[in-house]
């Protein structure tokens, strides 16, 4: 009986889809009786899958959770993610060609799908359990109460060099099995999605091991010595330039430049320094040339693939580079896609150092709704947060004595928006001191969290974000010194006197 139901479901499905352009896409989601529920739908055009400004919802207003993109919006295919009410996700950056009707059958066993395009929907949802059967252990970190610091217990100092060969064992072993998963479904799927499905996967396992030993790299214990340091870093080094090195050679340029997952890793990759473990284990060619980020892309990749990679790298990681506008200034010279130049030209707009300040309207912690224009007259720096961020933390607390200092100067005011979206946890947040500190004034995105308009007018990807402005409500940089040391600090200082 269950099988017929679900046999004239299909039927049905289909004749639904069956006025629908043959290049459109067709998504529905069908809940059992037991647990319905009503999905959100988010995508991006042209497989744009981390570029906040080209952010889309679909709702249905029926909540029949029936999702249709007309072919002209779609590009070579889409990223698209299935949000629940309680804002879990269902899907994550799933692949949708042009063409796709897939009905999508939820159940207590987990997901069914069903029509055209849907082998490559069951494919990524089976290689997803395959990442979950390997789960991803991250260094043991913990938060300081007492002394208001994130650090690495350092109890496990003696075991980093295990626990980072673990990490890549298992990260590796989730690759080669989900790879395997991959090769079964080879001639059930098109040659973009093999391959985008392959870079997603190879490009997602580089920046999970990265970033697994990169946050033991740096972070240490009190009582860990100097030496003891540079020769654990010596060893996580060692242990990474000896593994299998991904090569991405078997996957052509033109669809490399279109997987989220290989921008993603590049882009992680290159947000290096000298002091971060990306930095050692990816000398630079010439010691004595400061290479930018732009730079490095424009000498090692052509065509399709630079244009995009280098806009998805200016889109998540303008605001903590030093010199963002000179780099998007470089940037724009030579990309000659023209949707990687709009989407720049964009962000250059909103971000650029002279240009106004979007007006926001939010609430503060005792619902009184401020302006952004209501701060004209005053110098403004403004963070971007939310629960649960670590670096948020750390900025919180290194910014306490700063926002002291100024305490008595009514021509500087320090503004701190959460991107949460429950106010209860929000508030709790405030008033712990966490976060964010007593002189500054927090406000609220509303619940709308990212998709608050204030976030996408500034391109916010990476939390925390210092965005500074001037009496006249202008944009003095986004690249605002983060107080990390005391050379930092007084950059930061400097930075706002001058604007006083």
């Amino acid at each position: 009986m269950k099988k017929f139901f679900l046999t004239v479901s299909v039927i049905f499905f289909f004749l639904t889809a069956y006025s629908q352009k043959s290049t459109d896409i067709l998504i529905e989601v069908s809940y059992s009786s037991l647990q319905k529920d009503t999905i959100t739908m988010l995508y991006q055009n042209n497989a744009w899958a981390a570029t906040p400004i080209r952010n889309k919802e679909l709702a249905d207003p029926t909540a029949n959770n029936h999702f249709s993109i007309q072919s002209d919006s779609i590009g070579k295919f889409i990223y698209f993610s299935l949000q629940k009410k309680d804002d879990s996700y269902l899907l994550v950056n799933y692949i949708a060609e042009p063409g796709d009707s897939v009905k999508i059958f939820v159940n207590r066993d987990g997901l069914i799908f069903r029509g055209k395009g849907s082998a490559k929907y069951q494919c990524r949802y089976d290689m997803d359990k395959i990442a979950r059967a390997f789960p991803f252990f991250n260094s043991p970190r913990s938060y300081h109460t007492e002394n208001k610091d994130v650090v690495l217990d350092s109890l496990y100092s003696s075991f980093y060099p295990v626990s980072a060969s673990n990490s890549i064992k298992h990260v590796e072993g989730a690759k080669n099995c989900s790879n395997f998963v991959l090769e079964a479904y080879r001639d059930q799927i098109s040659s973009l999605s093999y391959y985008v499905l392959k870079a997603d996967l190879y490009g997602k396992s580089e920046k999970q091991i990265l970033s697994s030993i990169n946050s033991s790299y740096n972070v240490f214990g009190s009582d860990v010595t100097l030496k003891e340091k540079r020769r654990i870093q010596n060893t996580l080094v060692s242990i990474y330039l000896k593994k299998d090195k991904q090569s991405f050679n078997e996957i052509p340029d033109s669809l490399l430049a279109y997987s989220a997952g290989f921008l993603d890793f590049k882009t992680y990759q290159l947000g290096r320094s000298e002091a971060n473990f990306s930095g050692a284990i990816s000398p630079l060619p010439n010691p004595d040339k400061i290479y930018s980020g732009v730079e490095e892309i424009y000498e090692n990749y052509e065509g399709i693939l630079r244009d995009r990679l280098v806009t998805h790298y200016l889109l998540k990681s303008h605001k903590r580079l030093k010199n963002g506008s000179a780099e998007m200034a470089t940037a724009l010279k030579f990309v000659n896609d023209l949707e990687c130049i709009s989407l720049l030209g964009s962000l250059n707009n909103s971000t650029k150092p002279g240009s106004q300040a979007y007006n926001f309207s939010l609430s503060d912690i005792t619902g009184k709704i401020r302006t952004m224009d209501g701060f004209k007259g005053k110098v403004v720096l403004l963070d971007f947060w939310f629960t649960g961020c670590t670096g948020c933390k750390v900025l919180a607390q290194r910014m306490k004595p700063i926002i002291g200092s100024y305490k008595n100067n009514k021509n500087l005011v320090f503004i701190s928006i959460s991107v949460d979206k429950d106010t209860v946890l929000w508030k709790e947040s405030v008033s712990k001191e966490i976060y964010t500190n007593k002189g500054s004034i927090d406000l609220f995105t509303e619940g709308l969290g990212t998709n608050n308009p204030v976030v996408k007018h500034y391109g916010v990807t990476y939390y925390p974000t210092l965005i500074l402005f001037d009496k006249k409500g202008r944009v003095v940089t986004t690249s605002v010194p983060s107080p990390e040391n005391q050379k930092s600090k007084e950059a930061l200082l400097s930075l706002i006197d001058k604007q006083l």
